[in-house]
């Protein structure tokens, strides 16, 4: 189970995907996150970076005593895969 988060870009009058990433997952045993996008440190890179707070419960099958949180910062593009991103843009298309 998990879900993503998108970010778009919308000042060209159409979706331009700058980022896709996982936000929550729980994998059965294998791994549980959930990262929510840290607005601070995003803002002062003026948008060329999203920066995220991630809370890891458990990877590898192997559950931690306490979350582990990490502070992963991804560049506008990253994780951003192009089939995925025309099928979206095709989604998202005005219609006629």
């Amino acid at each position: 189970m998990g879900s993503s988060m998108h970010v778009f870009d919308l000042s060209h009058g159409h979706f331009q995907e700058l980022l896709n990433t996982t936000s929550e997952l729980e994998d059965s045993d294998q791994e549980g996150f959930t990262q929510r996008l840290d607005i601070g440190p995003t803002l002062r890179s003026l948008g060329q970076r999203f920066c995220f707070s991630k809370t890891t419960l458990f990877e590898k099958g192997r559950w931690f005593k306490s979350p582990r949180v990490s502070r992963p910062c991804y560049k506008r593009g990253d994780l951003t895969d192009t089939g995925a991103s025309e099928r979206n843009a095709e989604m998202l298309a005005p219609a006629l």
